[in-house]
C-alpha cells in the first residue's frame, strides 16, 4: 500500500486484523478499540472502516487512497469484519478523537444506526458505502449498490442457462436481512419463468463455514434432483462450493445475487459458478471520497443523501 506523502502532521495507520475477511473472523469490540493506533492530528484525518483486507475491500481502499493523496487529509484504515459491536467501537473511538470524517463500508453489518447517530451528533460527517442504513439525516451521504437491475438480469440469464425448466434451491444467511432481500429480489426476477421450480429456500449459518456446508449438504441429501442454486452473498456461495466439492457434485449451476467483486469474478472465470452480481467497489470508494473531500474543503454537501451505483454483472456466457 502506497503511503500518503506531504502530511507531516498526520500518522497514517492501516490496520489488518488477521481473519477479518473470512467466516467467523470478526474481532470483539474491545479488541478492535484496543488496536487503534494514535494519530497525531485527528482533525486532519479521516477514519476509514472496511470489511476486509482483500477482494472488494482492496479495490475500495485503492480508490480511497488515490482520492486522498495530496488532498491535505490523511486516512486511518481499519478492517472490521462482520460484528456490529466492532463497528460500534471503531465509530466511538473516531468520535472521541474528533476525526475529520468517517468513511464506512457497512456491507457486512446488520445495523450500525446508533453508531452513525453518535458521530452525527458530534458533527462528524459520515459517508456510508454499499449498504447504508434505513434512517435519513444522519449521514453526509449514503452511496449504495443498486442491485435491482443486475439481479433481474442475472435471474433471466439463470433461467436461460437452464433452458427455462429446472429445480433449484435458494440459500440466504442467518440473521442477515440484506441476504434475505437479495433472495427476494431474485425471486421477483424469476416471475414468469413457469418451468423454474424453487424446491426450497434455506437460511444457513454464514459465520461458521463448517455448519453452513453441512446445512447445504443436508438439502442436497433430501432433494438430490436439485440442478441449480441461488446464493444470496459471497459467504453462502463459498459454503456452496465446499458442499459441492465434498459431494463430488459438478453439475449444479450456481449464481450469487450479491457478492464481492474480485472473488465472484474469479469464480465465474474459473467456471465454478455461472454468474454473479458484484458491488462496484472502486466506484464506491471513489465517489465516497469525492463527496467527503468536497465537504471538508468547501463545506459542499451533496444535493441528495442517498446515491446509487449499479452493481456489476458477471456471467460465464459459454458452458
Amino acid at each position: 500500500m502506497k503511503r500518503l506523502i506531504g502530511l507531516l502532521a498526520v500518522l497514517i495507520a492501516v490496520f489488518s486484523f488477521s481473519g477479518c475477511g473470512g467466516i467467523g473472523g470478526a474481532r470483539s469490540a474491545e479488541s478492535a478499540a484496543a488496536e487503534v493506533t494514535v494519530v497525531q492530528d485527528w482533525n486532519k484525518t479521516v477514519a476509514v472502516f472496511l470489511a476486509a483486507k482483500d477482494n472488494e475491500s482492496a479495490e475500495e481502499l485503492a480508490a480511497i487512497e488515490e482520492a486522498f493523496e495530496g488532498s491535505g487529509w490523511g486516512i486511518a484504515v481499519q478492517t472490521l469484519g462482520d460484528d456490529d459491536e466492532t463497528y460500534n467501537a471503531a465509530f466511538e473511538k473516531a468520535t472521541e478523537n474528533k476525526a475529520a470524517g468517517i468513511i464506512c463500508d457497512n456491507m457486512r453489518t446488520n445495523d450500525i444506526t446508533e453508531a452513525v447517530r453518535k458521530a452525527s451528533e458530534a458533527k462528524i460527517p459520515v459517508v456510508l458505502l454499499d449498504k447504508g442504513i434505513t434512517e435519513d439525516g444522519l449521514c453526509l451521504a449514503q452511496i449504495q449498490t443498486d442491485t435491482e437491475k443486475g439481479v433481474k438480469e442475472l435471474a433471466a440469464k439463470f433461467a436461460e442457462r437452464l433452458g427455462g425448466n429446472a429445480r433449484y434451491m435458494s440459500i440466504s444467511q442467518d440473521n442477515n436481512s440484506w441476504s434475505t432481500d437479495m433472495i427476494s429480489a431474485f425471486q421477483v426476477g424469476m416471475l414468469g419463468y413457469d418451468g423454474m421450480y424453487e424446491v426450497t429456500t434455506r437460511s444457513v449459518n454464514g459465520y461458521n463455514m463448517s455448519d453452513a456446508e453441512s446445512e447445504i449438504r443436508e438439502v442436497f441429501l433430501v432433494s438430490p434432483s436439485i440442478e441449480a442454486a441461488v446464493c444470496a452473498n459471497s459467504r453462502v456461495t463459498e459454503a456452496m462450493m465446499l458442499a459441492m466439492e465434498s459431494m463430488g457434485r459438478t453439475d449444479v449451476v450456481v449464481v450469487c445475487a450479491d457478492g464481492d467483486g474480485d472473488g465472484m469474478r474469479t469464480l465465474v472465470e474459473e467456471g465454478k459458478i455461472y454468474g454473479a452480481v458484484a458491488r462496484p467497489a472502486a466506484k464506491l470508494g471513489t465517489e465516497g471520497s469525492v463527496v467527503l473531500l468536497s465537504f471538508l474543503k468547501n463545506g459542499t454537501a451533496p444535493e441528495q443523501e442517498r446515491m446509487k451505483e449499479d452493481g456489476v454483472l458477471y456471467v460465464r456466457e459459454a458452458g
